[in-house]
């Protein structure tokens, strides 16, 4: 539980309006917030002491007061911000917080870190002893990519650990609805195959997100944040950069389909595949070696079954990040579910999953469709076409939440739309096999035929440039 960390007196019936208010409008402006504060304060001087019932909303009205100020973080404004420097940190360009922002005039050493998981304590006990709060923070923050460039900030627990949060001005609540789903998934399978992460949203606007400790994006990992460098830069410095690749796609981007084709087919040629490299130089015994290749199919299998089972979209290079010490991935940005990115964005995508070559590099000495990853694949399908009522009752649920990108419900009728009878009925055909025809597919000929797609030159060169398929 959070609240402000003031010993506040406040009488009983000057809270009547403000309580109603605070229940009426669940996120508050700051101007509203900081005027409720400044009255408590005002009040303190009277001396009355209030009962416990009054406590109670006095707590209720700090953690409203709290989200404002976690809010004014996560909508900071940084671009062309004259209040934001600029600095140089180990190498790398950091920006300085303005020390003018709200949540720095707060009493944080009470205050639980909101994006990691708390014991939670006996009934009535409201005491944070057992709790992680804030000791200190970094003064400094950085930018991930992204179209929101969500800001990324360091914050030290009194356990003495540093845990890094991401502040992100995009509506996550659907993002909390999906890792529910992945962790009923998890259940399914049995095993924590699917890495989740913990989501707080602040209201529809922002929210703070788990920063996934010891991994890094795909792309950053294979061609560096600015599509330079990485492990494509050292292994193959005479080949064109990801940045000249990309380019070569995008000339072509509304040309016909074959000299897409063409062009893709090119790029390839001149641009060659380095990850293997980095299971090599990693893990240079054999046994080890097999060890982490296995765990690295293994995730692969499983998230490209989930992800095409689930229709997650907008699968670039960036939001799918890459575990160095476990060889697992993990899935970020959930906006684009259930197959919603092929009715919004610009460039539809034509692959189910992302196994591009970059990807399948590591498992090549094993083969594609007749080897050992096919049949992880259909182990998945097969474990969750078993569960398919389960997986239908909770995407159902998703649909039925006015905070997706989806709509249960016409204002009309009130009978449920035809998008969202679309994407149940798109998901129960997935898993029964029927997707591609009438009749139904063994889970063995299914994944073949997902594999082929995923593979298929003439559908990566279809996909948007700024995805980097040839990557």
């Amino acid at each position: 539980m959070c609240f402000f960390f003031e010993q506040i007196q406040i009488p009983a019936q000057p809270l009547k309006s403000a309580v109603e208010r605070t229940f009426k409008e669940p996120f508050e402006s700051e101007s509203l917030a900081d005027n409720r504060y400044a009255d408590t304060r005002r009040v303190q001087k009277i001396g009355s002491v209030p009962n416990v019932k009054d406590l109670n909303i006095l707590k209720v009205m700090n953690k409203r007061l709290e989200n404002t100020k976690k809010k004014e973080i996560a909508k900071l404004q940084v671009k062309e911000n004259i209040r934001i420097q600029r600095v140089e940190r180990d190498g790398k360009t950091m920006l300085v917080w303005p020390r003018d922002l709200k949540i720095f005039k707060c009493k944080l050493d009470q205050l639980p870190i909101p994006t990691i998981s708390q014991k939670i304590g006996a009934p009535g006990d409201l005491s944070t002893s057992n709790l992680i709060t804030w000791r200190s923070y970094k003064d400094v923050f950085s930018l991930a990519d992204g179209l929101s460039s969500p800001i990324i900030w360091e914050i030290q627990g009194c356990d003495g650990r540093w845990y890094k949060t991401v502040w992100k001005k995009e509506d996550v609540r659907q993002d909390v609805l999906v890792e529910q789903m992945f962790d009923v998934t998890n259940n399914m399978l049995e095993k924590r195959a699917l890495r989740t992460y913990n989501v707080v949203p602040l209201d529809t606007e922002c929210g703070i997100i788990e920063f996934c400790g010891g991994s890094v994006s795909l792309k950053e990992l294979l061609c560096g944040t600015n599509r330079e460098g990485g492990l494509h830069k050292e292994m193959c410095s005479d080949e064109p950069s990801a940045t000249q690749a990309s380019r070569m796609m995008k000339e072509v981007q509304s040309d016909t389909s074959e000299m897409r084709r063409r062009v893709f087919v090119e790029v390839c040629q001149q641009y060659s595949p380095v990850f293997r490299h980095f299971f090599y130089r990693q893990f240079p015994t054999a046994h080890i070696w097999r060890q982490k290749i296995d765990t690295y199919r293994e995730s692969l299998a499983t998230w490209s079954v989930v992800c095409y089972i689930v229709g997650l979209g907008d699968r670039h290079a960036s939001n799918i990040l890459f575990d160095q010490k476990e060889c697992t991935f993990v899935h970020i940005d959930l906006g684009m579910i259930l197959e919603y990115s092929k009715r919004s964005l610009p460039v539809p995508e034509q692959v189910p999953f992302r196994i591009t070559r970059d990807v399948l590099d590591p498992l090549l000495i094993e083969g594609i469709e007749n080897g050992r990853l096919a049949e992880d694949c259909t182990k998945i399908m097969e474990k969750l076409e078993q569960n398919n009522k389960v997986i239908l009752g909770v995407a159902s649920a998703i649909l039925r939440e006015t905070m997706s990108n989806f709509r249960e419900a016409e204002q009309s009728s009130g009978r449920p739309s035809y998008i969202s009878e679309m994407a149940i009925g798109r998901l129960r055909d997935k898993l029964r096999g029927t997707d591609d025809g009438v009749t139904a597919q063994s889970s063995n000929l299914q994944i073949r035929r997902l594999l082929r797609d995923a593979t298929s030159s003439d559908n990566l060169s279809r996909m948007f440039f700024g995805w980097m398929p040839f990557l």
